[in-house]
């Protein structure tokens, strides 16, 4: 459980940030939340199951094996 966090963790932080574009597709993010089924917990900012993933995003800013 605890890597499928981290993997949508990783997506969610690719896919908001600015540096997204030159790291990650948004096309790419999206093929990973579908695969992993994150958006079954996770919406963009309001907590559903799991915590939005901006939330998410700011809880992971500053670790540097994050993506």
């Amino acid at each position: 459980m605890k890597t499928v966090g981290l993997v949508c963790a990783a997506i969610t932080g690719l896919a908001i940030s600015g540096a997204a574009s030159a790291t990650i597709k948004d096309s790419e993010a999206t093929q990973l939340t579908k695969k992993y089924n994150c958006q079954a917990c996770h919406t963009l900012d309001k907590k559903l199951v799991g915590p939005g993933f901006k939330e998410i995003a700011k809880k992971y800013a500053g670790d540097k094996s994050a993506r």
